[in-house]
């Protein structure tokens, strides 16, 4: 019985038993796992974000500029016990990987799939090459594909009449993936605007649905609290990420992009999905979700947001789309149309592995890249290097810190005692703390980001070893500017070469004054 005294709204649907969950879906989460595992082994080093990610961890709070705690409380219970090597920052984004998988493989099942069905929908989020692609290196964005099809997968289970606990677990998913990854929320109100344009909008009245909104709260309140002691950074992070670091997309461009992140066939099957929860009578109990997939392309499209922001969603459409497919062939075809269809899908998903993880070579990748004629599109304003981004940004760092390392030991030992290194991001910044326990390095400082909140180190400050910038706009900060050196690596990205040293000497201001105007939330 519902919360309001009448029946559930689908009562057929409610009674009906759920097909078997597919053991297919388990052997292809398996090979995603071991997939991504294996490229650890031919990993081109530690990505720019995993090194700031390390930095958040080892100084856990209930918030940073611009991402929320969850991912960052994980990280340092993983560094904790396994250390910070690549396999130790790999292996969880890989299971998640894995995961995502068998709970698209879940969500499937859960709209009325049988295992066909299930192993088709598992299949296209194993061979949708952003799936490979966000999990490759530790990040939120791994996590986030997971709230969004749990989400999904309760609000299926309460449109078919479960009880009032869904809704407290659709309340306890949200607050903690809102903590996860601040889009979350733009899911969640999706959500509840997909609700509110079906019947499911009769169960708002209940004890339940107001339990959700109240542990969602309650979940998300001291990241909330944290912020309005900060000022609300994040705000000003997302409006100048908007503003100087995002490219702008047209709402082609973005539509385009799908194509790419899902693979084609996979995009094929997604719009299949997104047809029958709009449309297919057999779909009418989960309509909502069919809604809640339009409001959220449409939202993202009209904030011009990154194509890659709604690979989440993809689980939810493949899931609804391998569905559509099953009911809509002839048992005899089932099995023919399903082998043909899933082995095209998954070789396709295999050609675009070379484009999310390192399976190859830098020179083998560019070989590959032109021969199928597949450039990777561009997110960001800043200037594109021979690699793509997600890759180039692995390289030359460590050459970063070893040079670093040698300017700080010539410095005269009065001099390195009191002595600090600023750079200009926290990519460069966590590269310089990783690689502290292996180089002899200075206290690092950076306005970008959380390293602005984190400050200069307690410690007296006369002499700045400055990495990137111009002579001449150093000199308007210091009395003395020596140029020391250069650092270059050929892969890296542009704005990480040629970048030149400096020993700065005389502050014309006191240093933590001057600090204070380098704030950088972008």
């Amino acid at each position: 019985m519902s919360a309001i005294g009448e029946p559930p709204p689908f009562p057929a649907e409610a009674a009906a038993a759920r097909p078997t969950l597919s053991r297919g879906a388990g052997w292809v989460a398996a090979a995603v796992v071991a997939l991504h595992l294996v490229a650890v082994a031919t990993a081109y080093g530690v990505f720019r974000d995993e090194f700031y990610y390390l930095a958040c961890a080892r100084r856990l709070a209930w918030g940073y500029v611009d991402h929320p705690p969850v991912s960052i409380a994980i990280l340092a219970l993983d560094r904790a016990l396994f250390g910070e090597g690549l396999l130790a920052l790999r292996w969880i984004p890989a299971l998640a990987g894995g995961a995502l998988v068998v709970l698209g493989a879940a969500l499937a099942r859960e709209l009325g799939g049988g295992r066909r069905a299930q192993a088709l929908s598992a299949l296209a989020v194993a061979a949708a090459p952003v799936n490979r692609g966000i999990c490759a290196v530790y990040s939120m964005n791994a996590f986030e594909p997971l709230v969004w099809t749990g989400l999904a997968f309760l609000l299926a289970r309460l449109a078919r009449g479960a009880g009032e606990r869904a809704w407290l677990a659709i309340g306890l998913l949200a607050g903690v993936g809102m903590l996860t990854k601040h889009s979350v929320a733009f899911f969640v109100l999706a959500l509840l605007a997909g609700a509110l344009a079906t019947p499911l909008r009769a169960r708002f009245a209940s004890r339940g649905f107001l339990g959700a909104l109240a542990l969602a709260a309650l979940v998300v309140a001291p990241h909330l609290a944290w912020q309005a002691r900060h000022g609300w950074p994040t705000l000003e992070f997302l409006r100048n990420a908007a503003a100087l670091k995002n490219a702008p997309v047209t709402p082609l461009e973005f539509l385009q992009g799908q194509f790419l992140n899902a693979n084609p066939l996979g995009a094929g099957l997604a719009l299949v999905g997104l047809a029958a929860l709009l449309a297919a009578p057999s779909m009418r109990p989960y309509r909502g979700l069919g809604i809640a997939a339009l409001v959220t392309t449409g939202g993202m499209m009209a904030l011009q947001a990154k194509s890659y922001y709604l690979a989440p969603l993809y689980s939810l459409l493949f899931a609804g789309g391998a569905v559509a497919v099953e009911r809509r062939l002839t048992t005899r075809a089932r099995s023919a149309v399903a082998l043909a269809y899933g082995g095209t899908l998954a070789a396709a998903g295999l050609a675009t592995v070379p484009f999310a993880l390192p399976v190859l070579s830098p020179e083998r990748f560019l070989a590959y890249a032109r021969g199928v004629g597949i450039e990777p599109p561009r997110d960001e304003r800043h200037e594109a290097g021979a690699l793509p981004q997600h890759s180039a940004d692995c390289f030359g760092w460590r050459e970063l810190a070893q040079a670093v390392s040698r300017v700080y030991a010539a410095l005269p030992e009065e001099e390195s005692a009191r002595c600090v290194v600023y750079v200009q991001n926290y990519g460069e910044a966590g590269a310089l703390e990783y690689f502290s326990r292996e180089f002899p390095l200075p206290p690092v400082c950076s306005g970008h980001n959380n390293y602005f909140l984190w400050g200069l180190p307690d410690r007296p400050l006369e002499v700045v070893l400055i990495v990137g910038g111009e002579r001449e706009g150093h000199l308007e900060e210091f009395g003395e500017v020596e140029e020391v050196g250069q650092h270059d690596h050929p892969l890296a990205m542009p704005y990480e070469r040629r970048l030149r040293l400096f020993v700065a000497r005389r502050p014309r201001l006191p240093l933590r004054e001057a600090f204070a105007r380098t704030r950088k939330y972008v």
